[in-house]
C-alpha cells in the first residue's frame, strides 16, 4: 500500500515541478494569494503565468495556436488548464491508499491487516490453515 501512496505523491510532484502548482498550503497562505493571477482549489494554487510557461514548453505549435487566439480566449484557456491541475492535486491529496475491508479510508496505519485480500485468495488451503494458526 505504501507503493500506492508513493505513486500518488510522485504524480503530484510532477504537477508541482512541471506546471508550478504550490501546496498543500495553509489557510493563511491561501488568503494571501491574489485570485486574479492565480487559480486555487482546496489547499493548492498555481499562478496563471506558470501555466502559460508550461504550455509554451509543450510544443511550438501549441504556443502558436494559443497566440493566434484572442486575449479573452487565451485567459480562459490558461484558467481552465490551471483549474485542472490544482483540482487534480487537491483530489489526489485527499485519496487514502489505505482502505479497510469496507473500502473506507483507514485513519490508523496500525490497523492494516497483516494479509491483504488479494494475497489471501492466492493461498492454497494448506497455506491458509497455516496462516490462521
Amino acid at each position: 500500500m505504501l507503493q500506492h501512496r508513493n505513486a500518488l505523491d510522485n504524480l503530484m510532484a510532477s504537477f508541482i515541478d512541471n506546471v508550478g502548482v504550490t501546496g498543500p498550503l495553509t489557510t493563511e497562505s491561501i488568503a494571501n494569494i491574489d485570485p486574479s493571477t492565480n487559480v486555487i482549489s482546496g489547499r493548492y494554487a498555481v499562478a496563471l503565468s506558470s501555466v502559460r510557461e508550461f504550455f509554451i514548453g509543450l510544443a511550438s505549435w501549441a504556443n502558436t495556436l494559443l497566440n493566434e487566439a484572442d486575449e479573452s480566449d487565451q485567459n480562459d484557456f490558461q484558467h481552465d488548464i490551471a483549474l485542472v491541475y490544482v483540482t487534480t492535486c487537491d483530489r489526489i491529496h485527499e485519496i487514502s491508499a489505505y482502505q479497510d475491508r469496507n473500502n473506507n479510508a483507514m485513519a490508523n496505519l496500525d490497523s492494516i491487516p497483516p494479509m491483504l485480500p488479494h494475497e489471501l485468495v492466492e493461498l492454497s488451503v494448506a497455506n491458509f490453515i497455516q496462516k490462521i494458526r
